[in-house]
């Protein structure tokens, strides 16, 4: 795996991988003891793959979603589901004018991941349809081009996402939100940021589904993340999610 693909917030990988097993140290190793054998073995220490750790974040936040899915009451008529990377995870309001959210956010997903690993927002349509939306709000792809995704192939992946959504919940408002900007060692992401937001709004019209120019409300006077809104350049602070939360609302009422 490229040591420079993002496959957001490493950082916050590693915390959750410590909560899922307590031989797990990051950035060091683990401790692996080898198979039983007739003789004595001596242990030996491998390091965690960056993938290994994404699929423990994966399979436990997985985990969360389907609790949250167990626990909505049977007469839900509705529910706004934000369904997205850990940029959505953050996305901290459980109710919002009225609807319940159901946050389907997992930390370093991307819209697919076509190397055999579990993951992609696309092999998890079925939470959404399950949570019984009224409103969904999509955001996804940085992580696709932090993993070195060319654009073309994101837009074809996207649109089988969004093509996937509509058939699965053909009664809910689909809102597809532009990538934010980054900054700081992540603005070099902004060049496919930028061309594929040019390709959601395409689609959106195409599918005469609502667009939200998150991009536009993230970014500063260079066209990156406003600085003061993130811990660096990626990841948001409460004002950003206030901001975004109040587009939200607008989009609810």
């Amino acid at each position: 795996m490229n040591e420079d693909n993002i496959m957001i917030s490493l950082q916050h990988l590693c915390v959750t991988a410590v909560s899922l097993a307590t031989l797990i140290t990051c950035p060091g190793p683990v401790a692996a003891q080898a198979a039983p054998t007739t003789r004595t073995t001596t242990a030996t220490a491998t390091k965690p793959t960056t993938m290994s750790l994404r699929l423990q974040v994966f399979h436990k936040r997985m985990a969360e979603i389907d609790a949250d899915l167990a626990a909505l009451p049977a007469d839900t008529t509705g529910t706004v589901v934000m369904l997205g990377d850990s940029i959505t995870e953050g996305f901290r309001a459980k109710e919002l004018a009225g609807w319940r959210v159901m946050n389907q956010g997992i930390n370093s997903d991307a819209i697919r991941i076509s190397n055999g690993e579990a993951g992609g927002v696309a092999s998890r349509i079925d939470r959404v349809k399950a949570a019984r939306p009224a409103h969904i709000f999509l955001l996804i792809g940085i992580n696709d081009f932090g993993g070195g995704k060319p654009v073309d192939t994101a837009e074809a992946h996207y649109r089988d996402v969004v093509k996937a959504l509509r058939e699965a919940a053909p009664d809910a408002t689909l809102h597809l939100q532009t990538i934010m900007p980054t900054g700081g060692r992540y603005a070099r992401l902004n060049v496919s940021v930028n061309d594929m937001n040019k390709r959601i709004v395409q689609i959106a019209k195409e599918n005469n589904l609502d667009l939200i120019d998150l991009h536009a409300v993230m970014a500063d006077e260079k066209n990156e993340l406003k600085a003061e809104w993130t811990p660096e350049g990626l990841h948001l602070k409460a004002p950003a999610y206030a901001a975004w939360e109040k587009v939200v609302v607008d989009r609810l009422e």
